[in-house]
């Protein structure tokens, strides 16, 4: 079967999740989230959603899926250590390094791959299989034939694919436009939204990288015939009711039962316009709906169309054909296009007062087809001919479900205790922090009656309150000189024995908590070359190959030096890999094989360079942004001879790294976005031009220039 994951950005998103068919949920936790925005999870919450979930046969999946520099990875291991005393189905991570200690130091937690990685074709999966994720979140930008294609090639490893909610025009972990224009970097869950806002050409002004919503609901069948092993729906920082909302849907759909009845209650919970997008065989469609331009946000469904504006009782109303209930209290929007501009302003409103044809106040439509609807003077630029949406139902947001009898999530053990003449001792061996011991000095004496103490320890120290352990079962051996039924045991003696043995359970998860691991930090330096600045490697202001050259003369030449970077993003992975044979036995027959620098910029190319003994550097999207990820990066190719730094790193004591790498200057400007989409086809809606074009494009005093060359689209912008 099929797993539906949705997001949890909250508690009580987590509980609606699971209560209206969600097999999984994805949460992130108050750090190294990627939707800092979210209200995201405590470490105790997520121990109360964890059991809940293995009470009920669900799954918890923790993201920690951001770049992680130097300084966090300390702490980024101490909430390792307190995710791995609860438990977890999966640690959904971006970085390099963060994956090497996991699988190194916590083999217990099973590692999926984020979307952040930027997978998308057959050789990035397997690279990801050999480093040892088990579960790979491939890129949205893929078709389902090209699923299918890596699917039938790696067998072997989970794959998850989005289903639903917003698209990022550039590729998920390639994208700089925030960092670049905001200081909000993306990558560490800030992202500002660059691609939500209005450019200007030299023509028009538009939402040009405004991404309509993906719904494939039509496309569920086909992801479960080539078995796609889970289904995720974007949306940690969305509501309940948005959660519930979608879950219903997706569950109706997963489970063959009638479900297109449910999708309005999916649009007006949040939706932008919608399209499958790249699910599809893009090739073959109307590209054109991949991007709104006029409007970039919640538009819910198209509830009315105004017939007329008329005057009653001295109020003004506008006399609607409905296509769907309306109710007092429901949110209502229109839109409008001021400036004679193609940019769309909404207008938004609550139902205040609704008549019906024989001006009776109604608090519903009833399933009327024609009602009057109340105009105030916010409204009055309504005209014959909008169209109105509905944005919000008065009855939407879930009522918030109780939370008081959650629990936390514990590791449960047996202990040992021992009743000698003159003490009581309580021991047990318990993971992460071995054996405890709790003794109390007693004169054991003779009951006046028999009684069996068994029973009562174990209910005892059963009571493990807000512990992450309970004792649940007690082993009760009896040394003393008296028989066990004519003891007396005073059980505040015990209740004080229990409480100082969670105490000291608590005592040592801390120690265990914040004692450091073995990161083998001494080994011998290895001493790389200084690469170039980086932007002396750019081609014709792109900073990768469209396609792996064939000839030497295509290559950069630096100082007697050819330095090759790697695409980023491609879609033609064959011929590739193809061309790359080629290029490297010209560069043999040559002679010069020893002065070419290939340059990584995707996981992939781990795998594309290993047949061959060939210099190799991390290019700058490699994710080189702290000392595990270069010993990650050591680790599989042992030709490196030079590394540039992640983008947006911050290094600390470089002597701490396995080499030293090199910095990117401070004026390199990457491209903003890398994207799929072709500009002039989705953005412009020039549907005869899909060929290669350089365009300016503004946005307020900013100048920038859009690059569409081959199937990708670059936004640059200038100096």
């Amino acid at each position: 079967m099929i797993e539906l994951a949705m997001p949890a950005g909250s508690m009580q998103c987590a509980l609606v999740a699971f209560r209206d068919g969600a097999d999984a949920i994805y949460l992130g936790l108050k750090s190294y989230s990627a939707r800092k925005s979210a209200v995201n999870f405590s470490i105790d919450e997520y121990s109360k959603i964890y059991r809940f979930a293995k009470d009920n046969n669900k799954k918890v999946y923790v993201t920690i899926n951001t770049v992680i520099y130097d300084a966090q990875i300390e702490k980024v291991i101490k909430l390792l250590k307190q995710i791995q005393i609860i438990g977890s189905d999966g640690i959904i991570v971006q970085d390099l390094g963060l994956a090497k200690i996991i699988k190194e130091h916590f083999s217990d937690l099973e590692l999926h791959g984020s979307t952040q990685l930027a997978v998308h074709s057959v050789d990035g999966v397997i690279a990801m299989k050999n480093i040892g994720f088990s579960r790979v979140v491939l890129s949205r930008e893929l078709s389902i034939e090209e699923i299918e294609k890596i699917r039938i090639t790696c067998p072997d490893i989970e794959l998850k694919v989005f289903i639903h909610g917003a698209l990022c025009y550039g590729f998920s972990g390639l994208c700089m436009a925030s960092r670049i224009i905001t200081n909000r970097s993306a990558n560490a869950g800030a992202c500002a939204q660059i691609c939500r806002t209005w450019f200007s050409t030299k023509d028009k002004d538009g939402y040009f990288f405004s991404m309509k919503d993906l719904n494939a609901g039509d496309s569920i069948k086909k992801l479960q015939d080539i078995n796609i092993d889970s289904l995720k729906v974007e949306g940690r920082m969305k509501s309940p009711a948005y959660v519930s909302a979608v879950t219903k849907y997706y569950r109706a759909i997963i489970d063959n039962k009638p479900y297109k009845h449910l999708l309005d209650a999916v649009k007006i919970s949040f939706s932008r316009e919608s399209s499958k997008a790249w699910l599809d065989d893009f090739n073959n469609k109307d590209r054109s709906s991949l991007i709104v331009n006029s409007y970039p946000s919640h538009k819910g469904v198209k509830c009315a169309e105004v017939l007329d504006i008329v005057q009653i009782r001295n109020n003004y109303y506008a006399y609607l054909d409905l296509y769907s209930d309306i109710a007092i209290h429901d949110g209502i929007m229109y839109l409008k296009k001021p400036f004679n501009t193609e940019i769309e302003e909404p207008f938004k409103f609550s139902v205040n007062s609704i008549l019906d044809n024989n001006y009776n106040s109604i608090k519903n439509s009833q399933n009327l087809r024609k009602v009057y609807l109340l105009l105030s003077d916010r409204e009055n630029s309504l005209e014959i001919g909008d169209s109105l949406y509905l944005i919000k139902k008065h009855d939407q947001d879930e009522k918030l479900i109780n939370t008081d009898r959650l629990v936390f999530t514990k590791n449960y053990s047996s202990a040992n205790f021992i009743i000698e003449d003159d003490c009581l001792i309580v021991k047990s061996k318990l993971k992460f922090i071995n054996e405890i011991e709790i003794k109390s000095s007693i004169n054991i004496e003779k009951s006046n009656r028999e009684f069996d103490y068994s029973k009562k320890i174990e209910e005892i120290f059963k009571q493990s309150d807000d512990s992450f352990f309970e004792i649940n079962s007690i082993n009760i051996i009896n040394n003393s000189s008296l028989d066990m039924k004519n003891i007396f045991l005073p059980l505040s003696v015990i209740k004080e024995m229990r409480r100082n043995f969670y105490k000291e359970i608590e005592e040592k998860l801390k120690l265990f908590i914040e004692a450091s691991i073995d990161l083998d930090l001494n080994e011998e330096k290895l001493v790389l070359e200084n690469l170039p600045l980086r932007k002396r490697l750019n081609i014709k202001r792109i900073p990768f190959f469209q396609i792996v050259p064939t000839e030497i003369n295509e290559l950069v030449n630096i100082d007697d030096k050819y330095y090759l970077p790697l695409p980023a993003v491609f879609f033609n992975e064959e011929e590739q890999k193809k061309n790359l044979k080629i290029i490297i036995s010209k560069l043999i027959e040559k002679k010069l094989i020893n002065k070419v620098y290939f340059g990584l910029n995707n996981i992939a190319h781990l795998q594309w360079l290993d047949p061959y003994q060939v210099n190799v550097f991390a290019d700058i999207y490699f994710y080189l942004a702290n000392r595990e990820s270069a010993r990650l990066l050591l680790n599989t190719n042992n030709r490196i001879v030079g590394a540039y730094l992640f983008l947006e790193t911050v290094v600390g004591d470089v002597s701490l790294w396995p080499f030293l790498p090199t910095k990117v200057e401070k004026d390199y400007l990457p491209p903003l976005f890398i994207s799929r989409s072709n500009f002039n086809y989705d953005s412009l809606k020039n549907t005869n031009i899909i060929e290669d074009s350089e365009i300016e494009i503004y946005q307020r005093d900013k100048e920038y220039e859009v690059i569409t060359k081959g199937d990708l689209t670059y936004l640059i912008k200038k100096n």
